[in-house]
């Protein structure tokens, strides 16, 4: 996305009634390799919007440091595996700054030990100055493979038994795709666990000024580009038929069942909880 249309995103998401959007995550692909990215953080920091920025970490010049710390509410850096080599120094680059910096780990078939030795406290030294660990659920896009989805196992089970108890002394979070696991197969209290935000509290915008319910959503039902409509009427209207599908798709009668707004309509891999 050119700095152009970066800055009439930011346009349509600020209302004369309501301000702006309260922040904005960036992401990819891998945004420090964005020519402008210094640009794009501060024209979202002028308008009062807090940027966030996912990366690998292994582009973080001295200059990046400096914006990030000036401009970021927080750096996330995304992984899949624990290699403490090449994780250490991209984290203690941001951490020495007073960057806030959560580790975003990708939870898969592959990484549920890892996940798991996580759980377990395994990693605490290593992840000491992160603010949180923030498992991400897998899915079969991009270069990611189907074969790597996570199925309901002994690996699974083992990792949703350790959430209510933790060795780690580390926080954690989840996202809003693995969320029905929590209300489904663990003590999480359900009254503080917010449930699928998208199209919700949260919306996606792609590089072509495409807006969808989520950086994960397939096909065109309920995308619409703003060059075809203002993102004021996207949200209030056309987006209104997606929530009402969502609301209506899950039959499972759980405890969470009045929370949850039930299964991921774009990836079914995700739905495990309604495999059991």
């Amino acid at each position: 996305m050119d700095v152009e249309d970066y800055a009439y995103v930011l346009d349509q998401l600020t209302s004369s009634k309501w301000g702006p959007v309260f922040q904005v995550a960036i992401g990819g692909g891998e945004p420090t390799e964005h020519p402008q990215l210094e640009q794009i953080l501060k024209i979202t920091k002028e308008r009062g919007i807090v940027p966030n920025i996912t990366t690998n970490g292994m582009n973080l010049t001295n200059d990046y440091l400096d914006a990030f710390k000036m401009l970021c509410g927080a750096v996330a850096v995304s992984v899949e595996t624990i290699e403490p080599e090449e994780l250490s120094p991209r984290l203690w680059r941001l951490t020495t700054k007073g960057i806030t910096t959560n580790l975003h780990f990708v939870l898969s078939r592959a990484s549920l030990p890892t996940a798991i030795d996580l759980l377990k406290g395994r990693w605490d030294k290593l992840l000491d100055e992160t603010n949180a660990i923030i498992f991400l659920t897998h899915k079969a896009m991009g270069r990611a493979s189907a074969q790597n989805n996570m199925t309901f196992g002994d690996e699974l089970r083992s990792f949703l038994s350790l959430i209510d108890h933790p060795s780690s002394r580390l926080r954690f979070g989840f996202d809003a795709c693995f969320v029905p696991m929590l209300l489904r197969f663990t003590q999480v209290d359900c009254q503080v666990v917010d449930s699928c935000e998208c199209g919700f509290f949260s919306i996606f915008v792609d590089e072509r000024l495409n807006v969808k319910p989520c950086s994960f959503a397939v096909g065109d039902e309920f995308s619409f580009n703003l060059s075809d409509y203002a993102f004021e009427k996207i949200w209030l209207d056309k987006l209104e038929p997606y929530r009402q599908k969502i609301l209506r798709a899950c039959s499972i009668g759980c405890q969470a069942r009045g929370l949850c707004r039930g299964p991921c309509p774009y990836h079914d891999s995700v739905n495990l909880c309604r495999r059991i």
